[in-house]
């Protein structure tokens, strides 16, 4: 995660992936706590509809982040 960060310089967004269980939230978690100012995790699994069709219907990383920002007080 820390060669990820600095070769992305924050210009991508990691998606981790893998079974059930086995502490990729904390690991998350934990990594944003102790890298960044602020962070946002997803957990696809345990998210609602309407944030899912952001990433599902939508091509422009642009309008997902604008849609997101817009909907953070409201997760």
């Amino acid at each position: 995660m820390l060669e990820w960060k600095e070769k992305s310089q924050g210009k991508t967004a990691l998606l981790i992936d893998g079974a059930r269980r086995i502490g990729k939230s904390y690991l998350c978690e934990e990594f944003g706590k102790n890298e960044y100012k602020s962070y946002l995790i997803i957990d696809f699994g345990n998210i609602s509809k309407e944030i899912v069709d952001l990433f599902e219907n939508e091509s422009s990383n642009l309008y997902c982040t604008q849609n997101l920002r817009h909907l953070r007080w409201r997760v």
